[in-house]
């Protein structure tokens, strides 16, 4: 939408189609030269496929999109969650694990020849979270926050932290959604504050069993 007097106006930037990319879940966001980047749930005819990663562009005026990643993981399901940026200008998202629990962390790195190199980060397992939904979140030092809406120690759900130590990414749980009145399956993503405290929302759990707001303290 664009401010137009008092009036505001809709402008299609782009509309998606099967092979190029199809049903983007998540919201998108903003690199500093206003460039646009998402993902979608789908690659293929038919809903299928695993999804992509996508820029917009403007050139000459024009909107112009371009695949920067094609997600073709092999059963590790497509993207619910958007992307975000860490301060090198580097992208994040995730995927949510169909079938297997097999959800993943991953980079994209930006090439000198205009391509994205991915990095997985984490691949989770059962045990330590199942099924990514939401967004991710960075800090100022580069750890990176999420949530999982199942997994974990009572199969709720999780709240982890990824960091880096000397190259190398290490998972911590902050926290195992017990799927009580501390709240179960975590399909939104999380934000920071100043301290350091990650809030967040779950679907199920709490006192009416209808879902809570929650904060993780450490």
């Amino acid at each position: 939408m664009q401010p137009h007097g008092r009036i505001w106006r809709e402008a299609i930037i782009h509309n998606f189609a099967n092979s190029a990319g199809s049903r983007p879940w998540a919201s998108v966001t903003l690199d500093g030269a206003g460039n646009v980047y998402g993902t979608t749930l789908y690659n293929g005819p038919g809903e299928t496929g695993s999804g992509v990663d996508f820029e917009l562009s403007q050139i000459s005026g024009k909107w112009q999109y371009k695949i920067i990643h094609n997600l073709n993981n092999g059963g590790g399901g497509g993207p619910f969650g958007g992307l975000i940026f860490d301060t090198a200008g580097n992208l994040y998202g995730t995927t949510y694990g169909e079938g297997s629990c097999a959800a993943t962390v991953y980079e994209l790195f930006p090439q000198t020849n205009g391509t994205w190199k991915e990095t997985v980060l984490h691949k989770f397992t059962e045990t330590d979270g199942c099924q990514i939904y939401g967004g991710l979140a960075i800090d100022s030092a580069g750890n990176i926050y999420g949530t999982t809406a199942g997994g974990g120690t009572d199969n709720a759900g999780t709240v982890f932290e990824l960091s880096n130590s000397q190259g190398k990414w290490l998972r911590h749980t902050l926290y195992n959604f017990l799927g009580g009145s501390d709240g179960a399956s975590s399909f939104a993503g999380v934000i920071l504050d100043s301290s350091g405290d990650v809030y967040g929302t779950t679907y199920a759990g709490g006192s009416s069993g209808a879902g809570t707001v929650f904060e993780v303290i450490p």
